[in-house]
């Protein structure tokens, strides 16, 4: 399963600047933005309001943005335990 949207996406709110995601992300800005532009569709709303300025762009989460957030969360942390768990069951059995 690709839940890299999802982690993506967290990772840009937790960093609240879409620049310092892409780099901590190892992506380029506009393929953040393209992952952004695609959540945003497939939701059929905006995830984000974003303002531009002088000094840089910044941010603010929709009411959809928000539910995302925390559902996408939750999402990256089961699949943490899943592979955590997994790995644990296997490392046992090669022991």
């Amino acid at each position: 399963m690709d839940t890299s949207y999802y982690h993506n996406f967290v990772t840009l709110v937790n960093t609240g600047n879409m620049t310092r995601a892409a780099n901590r992300l190892h992506l380029t800005q506009p393929a953040l933005s393209k992952q952004l532009r695609y959540l945003e569709a497939e939701f059929g709303t905006p995830l984000l309001h974003i303002r531009r300025g002088q000094r840089g762009s910044s941010f603010q989460l929709t009411e959809a943005g928000h539910i995302f957030y925390e559902k996408a969360k939750q999402l990256c942390a089961i699949e943490i335990a899943a592979y955590s768990d997994i790995e644990g069951l296997v490392h046992n059995a090669i022991i």
